[in-house]
This record gives structure tokens, C-alpha cells and sequence, in this order.
């Protein structure tokens, strides 16, 4: 798992690219600090970008015009911009909706600074950032191949079970963040914004050691990252456990099979969504793997499972960059 990259941006360019950009990086693999994936409720939000700026390895640096009339991101870019001069902390600006002439304009250095364009597009910038900062994987690609292979041939009674073990991981992290929420609220509910401001640092270390203990009682390892958006009803878990038999058996398809896989990856922000179908933690393969991965959803949710074949004889020989 690479180190964080700090995405800096105005929040008027949340919902046409931020949004869609943090999620793309994370699909790919990568760790990304962004403010709606990480902060939660109770959260200082000082605090929190002040540990992301201090943690990451790069800055994804979204530069708009919303951006250079406020002031607090551009507080995030200095801070950014030191620790580059440093040697500690890459730079990647993304220019949306402005050009050239405008960026030297506001900030000749920045205009120096070789930079994307959003008018490339979410999925393109993304595997270049990626390309900058690939996931390191700490699987082997014959395992990989193994959790395929199971999908090859599989009777009816070992479609059950593995649809039963999709529907238990799934389960599995809705038990576990419902008794963290339940925890963490404890800790906040009669506390007054001021002395949640003070009490911060000493209730996040006690939280962090509450969720370790939480791990080890469901079973997880520490490379499992779960962090579910919201707490889900009834009738959405009912239909979250359908969609993943259907998905075992063939039978959802494959344009929802790829569209369960985002709701699963944007529901649960930094869920692992590979940990669900094929029980691989998401950073513990590479780009090359997830994108393998990616194809292997599509391939067992629309039925063809023998176009399997193909990625699995990829992975046995190695064609595939770890």
C-alpha cells in the first residue's frame, strides 16, 4: 500500500471532478486524503488536514478558480508547495477550467509546474497518477489465480458457498462498523464542540485501539480497511446479499456487476470491495492486479466464467506486474 496522496481542492469542484477523481485513485489501488472519504463525524477538521499534509507523500493539487479565491485552500497549497521545496512531498497539480495564461497570472512558480488537465478526463489523469505512484503488491499472483480458479466449474453447491462467503465478508464489516459507531458515539454524545476540540487527540488514540480490539473479534486483519459512509437499512442489506448471489451464480450481468462493484467501492469510502468478491485485501495488489480484478467482477457476473481462463493464464505466467 503506497503512501497517502493529499488531494487539495475547492469544494465547489467537489461533485464535476474531485469526487469522481478521489474515487477513480482509489479504485486503482492508491491511499487518498479526501476530506469526505476520512473525516467523520467529530472529526476536527484542523486537525485532520493538518495530519494529512504532515503523513502524505504527494499532493494532488486540483487548481480552479474557486480555488485561488479562497483562502483555505491555498493555505493547503503552501503547505504543500514547503514541504516540495524540501524534498519531502511530490507535487501534481491538476488544472480545472483554467489555462496557462491564467495559472502565471496568480502564481508564476505554479505555472513551471508540468500539470494534468482535467479536460483529459477522470479515468486517464488517474492512471497517470497512479503510473507516478503505483501500489505495491504483497500478493502472489498464484493466489490470485487460486481465488479464480474456484469460479471455473463450480457445482451448485460450491456456488452457495461461495456466495456465502462473499455475503459473510460483507456482514462481516456491517457488524464491525456497527459496533464502532456505536463506540465512537458514546465518546462524543455529551461533549460540547469545545471540549471535543480538546478531548480529540486522546479520543482518536483510544478509538484506534477500540478498532484493533474490534479486528481481532471479527476476524480481520489490519490490511482490511473498512469505513462504510453511513449505516445501512435493512432493505438495503437485503438487496446488497441478493446482488452478490446474483453476482456468484452469473446472473447479474455485466454492466451491474460493475455497478455494484462502484456502489460497494463509493458506499463503503474505504472499503475493500476486492475483500468482498474474492476475499483479497484492495491494497494488497497492484495496478496491474486490480484492473485484473476489475475484469474478473464483469467476467463472473455475466456468466462467462470460462473468459476467466485467459487471466488466469496470465497470472500463472507471470505477465502480470507485481
Amino acid at each position: 500500500m503506497c503512501n497517502t496522496l493529499f488531494v487539495s481542492h475547492a469544494s465547489e469542484d467537489k461533485s464535476d471532478f474531485v469526487r469522481p477523481l478521489a474515487q477513480e485513485l482509489r479504485r486503482l489501488g492508491l491511499n487518498v486524503w479526501y476530506d469526505e472519504f476520512t473525516l467523520k463525524p467529530g472529526d476536527s477538521l484542523r486537525r485532520s488536514i493538518d495530519k494529512g499534509l504532515a503523513e502524505c507523500e504527494a499532493g494532488i493539487v486540483v487548481l480552479s478558480r474557486h480555488f485561488f479565491a479562497k483562502e483555505w485552500p491555498q493555505r493547503e497549497l503552501d503547505a504543500l508547495l514547503g514541504a516540495n521545496i524540501a524534498g519531502n512531498v511530490k507535487l501534481v497539480p491538476i488544472w480545472h477550467g483554467i489555462d496557462v495564461d491564467f495559472v502565471r497570472s496568480v502564481s508564476p512558480l505554479l505555472a513551471d509546474l508540468v500539470a494534468l488537465k482535467s479536460v483529459e478526463g477522470i479515468e486517464a489523469i488517474a492512471l497517470k497518477v497512479a503510473e507516478l505512484f503505483p501500489p505495491v503488491s504483497s500478493v502472489l499472483n498464484e493466489v490470485l489465480a487460486s481465488k479464480l480458479e474456484q469460479f471455473l466449474s463450480a457445482r451448485s453447491i460450491e456456488l452457495e458457498w461461495l456466495a456465502a462467503g462473499c455475503q459473510y465478508r460483507f456482514l462481516q464489516a456491517q457488524a464491525l462498523y456497527a459496533e464502532y459507531e456505536a463506540l465512537a458515539n458514546t465518546y462524543f454524545e455529551n461533549l460540547t464542540d469545545n471540549e471535543i476540540d480538546e478531548q480529540q487527540a486522546a479520543i482518536e488514540v483510544l478509538l484506534r485501539e477500540k478498532r484493533a480490539q474490534l479486528f481481532t473479534k471479527y476476524g480481520l486483519s489490519n490490511d482490511i480497511n473498512i469505513t462504510p459512509s453511513e449505516p445501512i437499512s435493512e432493505e438495503k442489506l437485503r438487496l446488497w446479499l441478493e446482488a452478490l448471489d446474483q453476482w456468484v451464480s452469473g446472473m447479474l450481468g455485466e454492466v451491474e456487476s460493475m455497478s455494484l462493484l462502484r456502489d460497494l467501492d463509493f458506499y463503503m469510502d474505504d472499503y475493500d470491495y476486492l475483500y468482498i468478491f474474492f476475499g483479497i485485501p484492495n491494497y494488497a495488489v497492484s495496478m496491474e492486479q486490480r484492473l485484473l480484478l476489475d475484469r474478473a467482477v464483469r467476467i463472473v457476473g455475466d456468466g462467462e466464467i470460462d473468459s476467466l481462463c485467459p487471466l488466469i493464464d496470465a497470472l500463472r505466467n507471470k505477465n502480470l506486474q507485481r
